[in-house]
């Protein structure tokens, strides 16, 4: 039977930056009037855009398993979250572009990875990982400035942990399944199941998110306040490239890392100074 898991990490990357970069140019075509917000187009863009966040935490988590340095994947990551935090202080406090722009998602990415490290440890220095969660109520308060907030809320962290949790369950279940099968665990993540193993525990987690933050939103209307899951919910579309996942890291140069560290803060720049300009 033929392999039908055809992307690696780095065509997830690219899928991920594409339907963001969408999402953020209908995001400021709204903003300044270019496009009306209540059109089928704009929120048809929008929609696409939510492919995006589901990708990129499936990138954070296969990273923080599989770096060989935790702590300089988290270093990295912060140094992304101040770089991408000057450039929306520069839009929306020094030149005034906008007054608004919808979050510093490299603040979801750290602290997610954040927790995962603390709960890799899986010992009392596990616990750390609630100070994480405390650092993400703070930052919600409604007069946080935009280069302070996370993008995604509760609901991103809450993705990127139930990604890793269901990895770790799809671990488990595959040592059973070996064990089974009367054959050595590492033979067993030779086999294509392996990786089926972990790819539907994956989709099955995007699922669960995005019903239990819908179920929230319906009796806490604060929530939906700060993500409107009604849209949110079409990041379900992104189980598509989750299944196609064939767990290899892909194609990897220090360029194409370098554009991964530079472009969020450069796109949102460049999207918002055009139409500011024009």
């Amino acid at each position: 039977m033929r392999n039908y898991r055809i992307l690696d990490g780095f065509w997830i990357r690219i899928i991920a930056i594409i339907t963001m970069v969408i999402d953020h140019i209908a995001l400021g075509l709204g903003l300044f009037s270019f496009l009306d917000t209540s059109s089928n187009l704009y929120w048809i863009l929008r929609i696409i855009g939510r492919i995006s966040f589901p990708l990129f935490a499936l990138g954070i988590v296969e990273g923080m398993i599989h770096t060989s340095n935790k702590e300089k994947y988290l270093l990295r990551l912060l140094g992304m979250l101040v770089l991408t935090s000057i450039g929306i202080y520069l839009i929306t406090d020094v030149f005034k572009i906008v007054s608004y722009t919808s979050g510093n998602i490299f603040i979801d990415l750290f602290l997610g990875a954040l927790i995962i490290y603390f709960l890799s440890f899986k010992n009392k220095t596990s616990l750390l990982s609630l100070l994480v969660i405390g650092v993400v109520i703070l930052i919600q308060f409604p007069n946080t400035p935009s280069f302070l907030r996370s993008s995604y809320s509760f609901y991103g962290i809450s993705l990127i942990v139930l990604l890793y949790l269901g990895y770790l369950f799809a671990c488990y279940n595959a040592k059973l399944k070996a064990s089974k099968y009367m054959m050595e665990y590492e033979d067993y993540k030779l086999t294509s199941y392996y990786q089926g193993d972990i790819n539907r525990m994956y989709a099955l987690m995007i699922v669960l998110t995005n019903i239990i933050f819908f179920i929230i939103c319906m009796y806490f209307p604060y929530f939906n306040q700060l993500l409107v899951m009604s849209v949110q919910d079409y990041s379900i579309i992104s189980i598509i490239f989750v299944i196609l996942y064939n767990g290899k890291h892909g194609y990897s140069s220090k360029w194409f890392k370098i554009f991964n560290y530079l472009f969020y803060p450069l796109h949102l720049i460049i999207i918002f100074g055009l139409l500011y300009l024009i």
